[in-house]
């Protein structure tokens, strides 16, 4: 997938919602799964804290909270891929998770990519095609028809999480940079001028700058 507009070295680069980023640290509680799971969720979280100020942490939280990371696996579906956005999971019940996966283990690098794109999404950021810069020309129609029928997915959901562009005033945004691992698959016959992507399934030179841009190492806390 091309660049629509080159990303110039040291400039902003995110898509994230600067109100929902977090702060210090970030407790994590696994609600079910197999160590199989665990593993590999420990694996690829390994591969976002390297780039980040705030601190996973897996130890009971303090003065009775609860963890705000709360991960519910899936193993009868394996379509269920979603996360709360940031610290919009305060709101989230407690007793429900914050986080649902359904890795499948058939291929250890896409259920790594997938958990990676929900651990972005819990940090605060969005989709790279629903950036204001994004420009995408959809034949909504197209779209509309092919995600109903592959993913049941709902009109609402599909406007939320493919079709829907953000504003500059929702969010903080780069230039459109497309590989990112915040993208989705985007097939060709889905845009007007034959714009297509593929999805990415690591964490591109981008995604890390994006990280350590909202989450600096040294951030005041």
């Amino acid at each position: 997938m091309e660049n629509h507009q080159k990303a110039t070295p040291g400039a902003r680069r995110a898509i994230y919602r600067r109100q929902s980023l977090w702060h210090s640290h970030i407790y994590v509680k696994f609600l079910n799964g197999t160590e199989q799971a665990h593993a590999v969720f420990m694996e690829t979280l390994q591969g976002i804290q390297e780039h980040v100020g705030v601190q996973f942490r897996f130890n009971s939280p303090p003065n009775g909270r609860t963890a705000e990371l709360r991960i519910k696996f899936h193993f009868e579906y394996l379509g269920l891929w979603e996360s709360q956005v940031g610290t919009e999971a305060l709101n989230h019940p407690m007793d429900e998770a914050t986080m649902h996966l359904s890795p499948g283990f058939q291929n250890w690098d896409e259920d790594k990519s997938l958990i990676m794109h929900e651990l972005m999404h819990f940090l605060g950021f969005e989709h790279e095609h629903q950036s204001p810069h994004a420009n995408i020309q959809w034949r909504a129609e197209e779209v509309l028809k092919d995600v109903r029928s592959e993913f049941g997915l709902s009109d609402d959901e599909i406007w939320q999480n493919i079709l829907r562009q953000y504003s500059t005033d929702e969010v903080t945004a780069s230039p459109f940079v497309v590989r990112s691992i915040m993208m989705y698959e985007i097939q060709r016959s889905w845009t007007r001028d034959g714009f297509a992507a593929t999805r990415n399934i690591n964490l591109s030179a981008i995604d890390k700058l994006y990280l350590r841009y909202a989450y600096p190492k040294n951030r005041q806390v």
